[in-house]
Parts: structure tokens; sequence; C-alpha cells
């Protein structure tokens, strides 16, 4: 699992082939925020102290092994909630997969670059959804991963047992 991976606008294509590339044997799904509109690049260049207010696309970008899972498909994560309540968790900081296995359950994959601990109620938000999409696939096992830059120990322990309980 990669987060925050960053690119200029318009190589989405080209980052997912050499991702590819680099691990045939793997599945790649990338999750990116959205592309800048073409002409507006020039609005935003240069080096910002704000990393959302930067020109670049940013992405969270699983692997899964062919061996062990068929191909994945994309999962609505966000689902009660607006675009507007989840604006900050769709710019490409969180994947929702839903992973069959060759000879197993399938398996819920969940990518996360969550939000900062500035924003407790976001973070809430997340775990919600997640109980949300845990609900409707009570079958699927389910790995949480990636980069937890808030304070995980406080909502982790409880919130992700709801979200995702180990089978």
């Amino acid at each position: 699992m990669l987060q925050e991976v960053s690119f200029h606008p318009g190589e989405r294509r080209k980052i997912k082939n050499i991702l590819k590339t680099i691990g045939p044997e793997y599945w790649c799904s990338m999750e990116t925020s959205q592309r800048m509109r073409a002409g507006q690049e020039e609005k935003k260049v240069g080096v910002s102290s704000k990393n959302y207010a930067a020109p670049w696309v940013y992405a969270v970008v699983t692997f899964l092994h062919k061996d062990v899972f068929k191909r994945p498909v994309r999962v609505d994560w966000a689902g009660q909630f607006t675009k507007k309540t989840m604006k900050h968790m769709l710019m490409g900081r969180m994947s929702c997969l839903g992973a069959p296995r060759h000879k197993e359950a399938p398996m819920l994959i969940v990518n996360i670059h969550q939000a900062g601990s500035a924003t407790p109620e976001l973070q809430q938000q997340v775990w919600v959804a997640l109980q949300g999409v845990r609900a409707k696939y009570p079958e699927a096992q389910g790995i949480i991963g990636g980069d937890s830059s808030m304070r995980m120990h406080q909502v982790t322990e409880k919130d992700t047992r709801r979200a995702m309980p180990v089978t």
C-alpha cells in the first residue's frame, strides 16, 4: 500500500502503467484526487506550505497479488455522507476495495491516508462510513492499512473492531 503518491495533472495513466510494470504479478488499484481542469494548472504553480494547495494530483495505491486475489472491485465507501462532507477524504486519500479471493472468502481492503488529528469529526465520519461498508459485506474479512497520521490509538481499538471485526 502506498499513500501520498503525487504527480502532475494529466500523468495518471503514465504513473499507473509504471506501477503495473514494477509489479506485473499484482493487481494495481489507484484512487486519485480530482484532476485539475485544463488551463488552470498555472494558477497554483510553485511550492506551497499547504499540500492541498500544491499543483499536484494525489493518490493512494493498493497492490494485491494475483495468485491470491481475483480482480478487485472499487467499493463506494462514503455511503450516506455527501461529497461536501467527505470532500477532504475523497481527494485521493482513501480507497476501499472488494477483493474476491481464489480459494477463500472475499476481503475488504482499505488503504487510508487518514485526515489529521485536527479534524476529529471527519475522522469519526470515516469510521462510520467504514462501518456501513462492513455491514453490507458481513461475510468478508478485512484489512485496514495505510498512513494514519491521526491519534489512531484513541479511535482504532473500538472503532476498527466494529468496522471490520477479525474473523
